[in-house]
């Protein structure tokens, strides 16, 4: 299967007074798809049209989003946001995110054989979000609590083929911290969530409750080395259930030369056996080298 997608955007920003600035966009996006499958529809326009606020006054800060959408097969449809920080001290800063979201479904979620759904609708979302976030000399703290709430989100039944859950939610906290320690640079992201069927009350199909993620980078003999743990929490499957499991990446590159770079990536360094679909396990340890050239 081969998918094509062609997009022409235009956009223009004011700068309407110091601290103000207006923007506005208008994009077009063709989609078509070309597969031995027969789909009843191949193909999809979507005409999209936005415009935007960023305000500024002293220690305080707005923005403000609208975009409208017109899909060929799924009409048309308006979203926004709706965002505001405080800058609490030269360190701590503190804000707030209201949006809306939609998400039209794609042809191998409607049309694909095994599992497909031509009856799938759209998926629509509206957003909360509260963080706080510290900004030192070498650090960058966020906490940030969200709510997320769904109506015909896109998933999966116990068979395997794409539905639509009527309602669902998910909320939870995210923390990230970022460090330049000494010659290494640190990533931290934990994430824990409640993702649920409002309808059954049970957790979302392959939503785990737990995510994490450890990056280490630094430079070292002409290297660029950068290491990556990441951990997820059991998930339910339909009726079976996907145990948790930590993956470490390794990855390094050099610079041959101006134009020239080198790579070499590790996955799954451990040869970990895990699975993110019940029944298909994800690919043991692999090497992988590259060599790159710029122009």
């Amino acid at each position: 299967m081969n998918s094509h997608r062609r997009s022409t955007t235009l956009g223009l920003k004011w700068q309407a007074a110091l601290g103000h600035e207006l923007s506005a966009n208008v994009e077009q996006t063709r989609q078509r798809v070309e597969s031995d499958t027969v789909y009843t529809r191949d193909s999809r326009t979507q005409n999209s049209f936005q415009l935007g606020y960023l305000g500024r006054a002293g220690a305080q800060q707005w923005q403000l989003s609208l975009r409208r959408d017109r899909y060929s097969d799924f009409g048309t449809v308006s979203t926004g946001l709706l965002g505001y920080g405080y800058q609490l001290s030269t360190a701590w800063r503190i804000s707030a995110m209201r949006s809306s979201g939609f998400n039209a479904p794609s042809f191998n979620d409607l049309f694909y054989p095994w599992g497909g759904n031509p009856a799938l609708r759209p998926e629509a979302v509206r957003s909360s979000e509260l963080a706080l976030q510290h900004t030192g000399k070498a650090s960058e703290f966020r906490l940030t609590a969200f709510n997320n709430r769904y109506r015909d989100l896109i998933g999966f039944d116990s068979n395997y083929n794409t539905v639509n859950v009527a309602s669902a939610r998910n909320r939870g906290v995210e923390a990230t911290y970022r460090a330049q320690l000494g010659v290494v640079r640190l990533q931290v992201d934990l994430t824990r969530q409640n993702p649920v069927d409002l309808a059954t009350g049970l957790r979302l199909s392959r939503r785990a409750e737990t995510l994490a993620h450890l990056g280490l980078a630094t430079d070292w003999q002409g290297w660029a080395w950068q290491g990556d743990l990441r951990r997820q929490g059991a998930r339910r499957d339909g009726a079976q259930t996907l145990s948790a499991y930590s993956v470490v990446d390794v990855q390094a590159s050099r610079a041959l030369s101006a134009k020239w770079r080198l790579g070499v990536r590790v996955d799954n360094l451990f040869d970990r056996a895990y699975e993110t679909v019940y029944g298909y396990t994800q690919p043991g340890r692999s090497l992988r080298v590259s060599l790159r050239w710029t122009m």
